[in-house]
C-alpha cells in the first residue's frame, strides 16, 4: 500500500491540484495526504478561504486526509516552509512519496541542485558570500554561486521543489521525491487558458489558472474563476461563500498598525520571526507615513530584502509569532478531515505528532508541540473572529469545529 503526500496552500484548490492528485494515483498511490498550510499562507497573507473550507474541496477533488500546517512554518522562507513540512511528513510514519509540481519536471537536475545546497561546499560558500557582499539579494547570490543551475533556482516551483529534496537530504528521510511537470497557466501567469486535462477523460480541455489569477478573479466578482475550479468542489465553496466573505490582509490593517507602533525600539520588533535588525530599524524609520500594508512594503523593500520577506515579517509581527521559543524541531500537526476510505491510513500515523480531537489530544503534547499548536488555535481563532466580524456573523472557535467526514 503507497502513500503519497502533497505539501499545499490551496489558496484556493483548482484544476491544477486536481491534476497532481490525478498524477499521483497514476503513479501508484494508493492514498494521497495532504499537508495544507492553515489560516496564514507564505505570501505572508492570510488564506483568501479559511482552512475548513479549503480542505473539504481537498477532500471533494481527490485527497483522502487533509492536515493543517502550522501558522509559523507556513508563512516562512521557501527552506523553513519546506524543512518542517518535511519533517512533520516524515514523522507521521506512513509516507512513502512526496509528490510536487514543477516546472522542469527534471527530478534528476532538483536532486543534484538539492545535494549541492544541502551539503554546501566550500566552494558554493565562497562563491556566496561573495555575491552577498557585492550587494545581491539571496537569490540571486546563490543563482550566482550555481550558475549550472541558475534554470531551476530563477523558477518559482523548482525552487520549491528543491527545497523539498534538500529536506528530505537533511533529515535522511526514506519518503521519496516524485515531481511533475506543471502545464497551463504559471505560477506568475495571469488570466484563463484552455490545457489538457488530465483528469476527466470525456474532456479533451480544461480551464487552467494560477492560483493568483483565481484570486484576483474573486476578489472581482467574475465567474469566470470558477471554470478553474473542479465542479466536484462548486458546492462546498458556494455553501461557505454564501456566509462568508473573502479575506485578505486588509482586514488585519488596525492590528499591523498598533503592533508597529506598540514597539519603543528596533530591540522589541527584532525579536519577531523575519525581524531582522536591519527590518526593524526600517519598520520604525517608515511607521509615521504608514496609509496602508501594501504601499509600506513597497517602501520597506529593498535591493536585498525583497517584497515576500517584509510580508512575512509584517505578517510575524502582527500575529505575534516571535522568533526565540525552542521550536526549531517540532513537528506536529492536526487533523482537518479525511475520506472514510482512508480511515485504516489514519490508525498507521505516529500520534505523537497529530491532533485528531484536540480538548483530548493538546493537553497530551508537550515542550515545542504544544507550543506550536497552541499557538496555531490563537491564530486561526484571531482568523475567525476578523472574518466573522466582516462576514456579519457570529464567530465559531476553533475548538468546537469537528473533523471533517467525506
Amino acid at each position: 500500500m503507497k502513500t503519497a503526500a502533497v505539501i499545499c496552500e490551496f489558496n484556493p484548490f483548482h484544476k491544477g491540484h486536481a491534476y497532481l492528485f490525478g498524477m499521483a494515483r497514476q503513479f501508484g498511490a494508493d492514498f494521497v495526504i495532504c499537508l495544507m498550510s492553515g489560516d496564514y499562507v507564505q505570501r505572508g497573507e492570510p488564506a483568501i478561504l479559511d482552512r475548513y473550507v479549503r480542505a473539504e474541496m481537498a477532500l471533494d477533488g481527490g485527497a483522502d486526509v487533509v492536515l493543517s500546517y502550522p501558522a509559523r512554518y507556513a508563512a516562512s522562507s521557501a527552506e523553513s516552509f519546506a524543512s518542517h513540512a518535511v519533517r512533520i511528513l516524515d514523522k507521521l510514519g506512513c509516507v512513502d512519496e512526496l509528490i510536487f509540481g514543477s516546472e522542469s519536471g527534471d527530478a534528476a537536475r532538483i536532486m543534484e541542485c538539492a545535494r549541492h545546497l544541502a551539503f554546501e561546499s566550500r566552494d558554493y560558500q565562497t562563491k556566496l558570500k561573495t555575491a552577498l557582499r557585492e550587494g545581491l539579494s539571496f537569490p540571486r547570490a546563490r543563482e550566482n554561486a550555481l550558475p549550472e543551475f541558475r534554470d531551476l533556482l530563477g523558477s518559482p516551483n523548482d525552487i520549491l521543489a528543491i527545497e523539498y529534496c534538500k529536506a528530505l537530504i537533511r533529515c535522511d528521510s526514506r519518503i521519496r521525491p516524485v515531481t511533475v511537470k506543471r502545464i497551463g497557466a504559471g505560477h506568475h501567469e495571469a488570466g484563463f487558458r484552455k490545457t489538457p486535462d488530465g483528469n476527466h477523460a470525456e474532456n479533451e480541455t480544461a480551464i487552467s489558472a494560477s492560483a493568483g489569477t483565481v484570486r484576483s478573479a474573486m476578489r472581482l466578482g467574475e465567474a469566470e474563476y470558477l471554470s478553474a475550479i473542479p465542479v466536484f468542489c462548486h458546492a462546498a465553496l458556494k455553501r461557505y461563500l454564501s456566509v462568508n466573505c473573502l479575506m485578505g490582509a486588509d482586514a488585519y490593517d488596525a492590528l499591523l498598525l498598533d503592533a508597529l507602533w506598540r514597539a519603543g525600539s528596533a530591540d522589541e520588533l527584532a525579536v519577531y520571526c523575519d525581524v531582522t535588525p536591519e527590518i526593524a530599524g526600517t519598520f520604525l524609520r517608515e511607521r509615521v507615513l504608514y496609509t496602508d500594508r501594501d504601499e509600506f512594503i513597497r517602501r520597506c523593500t529593498s535591493k536585498t530584502v525583497p517584497a515576500s520577506h517584509i510580508a512575512r515579517a509584517l505578517l510575524s509581527l502582527t500575529l505575534g509569532l516571535k522568533d526565540d521559543p525552542p521550536v526549531p524541531s517540532a513537528a506536529v500537526t492536526q487533523l482537518l478531515g479525511f475520506r472514510k476510505e482512508a480511515s485504516g491510513l489514519l490508525s498507521r500515523m505516529n500520534k505523537e505528532c497529530l491532533v485528531i480531537n484536540p480538548a483530548k489530544d493538546i493537553p497530551k503534547l508537550s515542550g515545542p508541540e504544544r507550543f506550536i499548536i497552541e499557538e496555531d488555535f490563537r491564530v486561526s481563532n484571531l482568523y475567525e473572529a476578523l472574518l466573522a466580524q466582516r462576514s456579519g456573523r457570529r464567530a465559531v472557535p476553533a475548538l468546537a469545529r469537528p473533523v471533517i467526514k467525506r
